[in-house]
């Protein structure tokens, strides 16, 4: 397994690679995780004794990484790409004649977009998205509809997992004195757009006077957040309670959970949210949000606007209403019974098998593509070699 900031993160992606990982090797696999990191930092979330963990500098240096690859010798690797590691990993997966697992977890377009880059190539991020994931010996998915997204003819190489949700042994209790609105990972990057949460938070917390927002995970330009809390005088009521090893716990004093992210593909927050009986707010604009969050169900949806009054009627709604908030917690909690981690660890286990078939002779899945569409093959198969060609020249 390649992960990037594996050792630097304790967002979702990380905890459910700790649990993939973990799960897999309790099944008799042998797993060793590589992470880029110049230091030797350790990951967030324990694994087990049997899973192997090494560092290397940077996934861009291929001769360190085909070295590391060569001596660790893998049947499959399983990688999740940031932006461009994904061309020089693939390169160096070929070079070693070692199968590759791309994991995305981020939404279709907006991948493409990160691919995008007129300084490196001239083909579009779109292109260069199936250009390369078609190359792959498996693609783990977060949504159905993401499948779309991939050329037809690879499409039995695409499998949709869900993440390794568990279920709480109980709900949280919605009628309890102390009231806290929580967000998770809202201020770690621009694209969770945690400034929506402070926006609309601040727009009901004269009329919620016992009410508190708590935001969990790391906090970009802290400085900036720091400085529109106090000028909104809600200091004491905003609390920037950094990263948390036990998010259950939290959820279990929480009241209400909202995510305000312009894009998801399978956020964790809103899984665990429901495992512990927190109906959550999001924006019905948002994939993965939209995808968990049925409206006046288990949840509620709103209109994203910049006056955020679609949100801010949703907060009103939820945060005058316990025993609405009990039924919507209910009927998540109910619903995340139907959440079952060992399904995902054995469809991940076969998507990774079925990959490991191609150990040692990985150029035969081009050949089974043109069993389905030669021309259409051929053509991404000469776009992937660009790629790899002007990587080599940038």
């Amino acid at each position: 397994m390649l992960v990037r900031d594996f050792t630097h993160g304790a967002g979702g992606a990380e905890h459910n690679l700790a649990l993939i990982a973990n799960a897999l090797s309790a099944r008799e696999h042998t797993i060793t995780i590589v992470s880029q990191d110049e230091s030797n930092a350790v990951p967030a979330y324990s694994l087990s004794s049997n899973v192997k963990h090494v560092n290397v500098p940077s996934f861009y240096d291929e001769t360190r990484l085909s070295t590391e690859l060569s001596n660790i010798n893998p049947d499959v690797i399983l990688f999740s790409y940031f932006r461009f590691d994904l061309v020089s990993v693939m390169k160096t997966a070929r070079k070693c004649n070692i199968p590759i697992v791309i994991w995305e977890s981020g939404e279709p377009n907006r991948k493409e977009a990160m691919l995008s880059d007129a300084r490196f190539t001239k083909i579009s991020g779109s292109v260069m998205r199936k250009a390369l994931l078609t190359g792959a010996h498996g693609i783990r998915l977060t949504l159905p509809e993401f499948i779309s997204s991939i050329p037809a003819f690879h499409h039995r190489w695409c499998e949709v997992i869900d993440n390794p949700f568990f279920l709480a042994s109980a709900p949280a209790n919605q009628f309890k004195k102390e009231k806290w609105l929580i967000s998770i990972g809202g201020l770690k990057s621009p694209v969770k757009n945690g400034m929506d949460t402070i926006e609309a938070f601040a727009l009901v917390a004269e009329e919620f006077s016992d009410w508190g927002l708590k935001i969990f995970g790391p906090v970009k330009e802290k400085e900036r957040v720091i400085s529109r809390i106090a000028a909104l005088g809600l200091q004491s009521r905003i609390k920037l309670a950094g990263v948390s090893r036990d998010i259950y716990g939290e959820l279990q004093k929480a009241n209400l959970h909202i995510i305000t992210s312009l894009s998801e593909a399978n956020p964790n927050v809103v899984g665990e949210a429901m495992c512990n009986g927190i109906p959550t707010i999001g924006y019905a604009d948002c994939a993965g949000v939209n995808a968990r969050i049925q409206h006046n169900k288990n949840g509620m949806l709103a209109t994203r606007s910049k006056d955020h009054d679609s949100i801010v009627t949703a907060l009103r709604t939820l945060m005058s209403d316990d025993t609405l908030r009990f039924k919507l917690g209910q009927n998540a909690y109910e619903d995340a019974r139907s959440f079952s981690p060992a399904k995902v660890f054995s469809d991940w286990e076969a998507l990774l098998c079925n990959a490991a078939r191609y150990k040692g002779n990985s150029k035969r899945l081009v050949e089974e593509h043109k069993s389905i569409d030669a021309e259409i093959t051929e053509n991404f198969r000469k776009i992937r070699e660009s790629i790899f060609l002007d990587w080599e020249q940038r």
